[in-house]
């Protein structure tokens, strides 16, 4: 018999063995895939569990029952709706001039007036005479429920976000008209709708509807700075100021918005509706060709889990600060960075959560250093003179120093020849004398301050 003639036997026997190698290949492959599948939904139900655990939604159904309103309680949205509707908005060009909701620039507090600019936001105001009218019956109801359906999901509309923020640069422009015109009762009843309409997003089970909290926060806060260089208060109107502060500074307040964007997210993922690069803003067609393959081998379940074991560092079970919040997203920052990039989806859902942690810290800092700069004024009233430390504010006119969230120690205080500053060392941690950002030198060293300049009472 020829060697060709017991080739075929080869062969075969090759084949079987390739056939054997395939089949075990397959088994363990199999077997892996199985192990790999159950252990992910295991640690996704355990995530589940913590968060119900916790009172957290993990539903869209709990996610809407979370946003409710008490019952018989009278919905201030309703009145919102209503002044949104009415707001008068000027084209670019002409509000081009007009300080806070334009790029207008008001003097100094120590100079006088311009006419001219007080004249256009008198002109502004008029135009918006009637929103005004409606806001200011809207920040007399202690509820709102905004209209939104958490049932769409992460794509669920929500215009009048845009409108709370058009709404608080009209009560800037009121608060600031009054400073300019020493027409302080406007001021106060300004100052308190706006933190009215700010308090109104306190609920919001959404991150964007906290983060335009916090943006609103800021445009009250800027503008009470100007005010108390500018105008004599009271020991009772320091006293309701403070008190419209104290009333936004419950750091759980952001974790709502946590809560509600890991129940949205999580259910996108679970349940999609929409193609994902409709929410999560993807350009390139890719990952639209790839979310079905991506989806069916369990990957995107895996990057859910990861997200969700992280995202538990910033719903923390006992009671937060604005430091620890910082601390975390500084970890989970860390923790997200080393997560592999194949794990593709994961990266497109994760927040850079230490730019989440910082805004955070910002927002209380500079909330902490209004109150105290308040409080510093009450001392003034009562003693005609300037405090030697924040230590001496206690216990008549504060309980405790606030803590700078950046630095871990008090907030900084410093005496000036015409007033005082109280301030934060801000992200660098480093303390460098309550120096604001330089706008032309934009990587100098800066703190986040609360200055308050007496030399700008002459309209007294």
């Amino acid at each position: 018999m020829t060697t060709d003639q017991k080739s075929p036997p080869k062969k075969r026997s090759g084949l079987r063995r390739l056939c054997l190698v395939g089949l075990t290949v397959l088994v363990i492959g199999s077997a892996w895939y199985a192990q790999f599948r159950w252990t992910v939904h295991r640690r996704l139900v355990k995530q589940f569990q913590w968060l119900e655990s916790q009172g957290y939604p993990v539903t869209l159904a709990q996610l809407n029952d979370w946003y409710v309103l008490p019952e018989g309680a009278d919905n201030a949205a309703d009145l919102y709706m209503e002044a949104f509707a009415c707001l008068v908005e000027w084209d670019r060009e002409a509000a081009k001039s007009l300080p806070a909701v334009g790029s207008g620039i008001l003097p100094e507090p120590n100079e006088p007036p311009d006419e001219e600019i007080c004249a256009l936001m008198q002109d502004y105001l008029t135009d918006n005479a009637e929103s005004l009218a409606w806001l200011k019956q809207a920040a007399q109801l202690e509820h709102t429920r905004y209209p939104v359906d958490f049932g769409e999901g992460l794509i669920a509309p929500m215009p009048w976000l845009r409108d709370v923020r058009n709404c608080i640069r009209l009560y800037a422009v009121q608060m600031l008209l009054a400073i300019e015109t020493g027409d302080k009762p406007v001021f106060m009843e300004s100052f308190s709708g706006a933190a009215g309409l700010v308090s109104s997003m306190s609920q919001m089970p959404s991150q964007t509807g906290q983060l335009v909290r916090i943006a609103c926060t800021g445009v009250l806060t800027t503008s009470l700075k100007r005010a108390l260089s500018c105008l004599r208060f009271t020991e009772q109107e320091l006293v309701s100021l403070s008190a419209l502060l104290a009333s936004h500074s419950d750091v759980t307040l952001l974790m709502h918005g946590t809560a509600g964007q890991v129940c949205l997210l999580a259910d996108s993922l679970r349940f999609p509706r929409v193609p994902i690069e409709e929410y999560v803003g993807v350009d390139s067609p890719i990952p639209g060709l790839l979310i079905k393959p991506y989806r069916a081998l369990g990957l995107a379940e895996r990057d859910l889990v990861e997200y969700l074991e992280l995202a538990r560092d910033m719903l923390p079970e006992t009671a937060p600060t604005a430091q620890t919040l910082l601390e975390a997203g500084r970890a989970l920052e860390r923790k997200r960075k080393a997560i592999p990039q194949t794990h593709w989806l994961f990266h497109v859902i994760a927040p850079a959560w230490e730019r989440v942690g910082e805004l955070h810290a910002r927002y209380y800092a500079g909330l902490g250093s209004a109150q105290m700069a308040l409080a510093v004024l009450r001392y003034r009233l009562q003693h005609q003179r300037l405090p030697d430390s924040l230590d001496d504010l206690m216990p008549e006119f504060i309980d405790a120093v606030p803590i700078d969230p950046f630095g871990g120690q008090a907030l900084r205080y410093r005496r000036q020849v015409k007033g005082f500053v109280i301030y934060s060392v801000g992200v660098d941690g480093l303390d460098n004398g309550g120096s604001e950002r330089d706008r032309k030198d934009r990587d100098k060293n800066y703190d986040l301050p609360f200055a308050v300049d007496f030399s700008g009472r002459a309209r007294e």
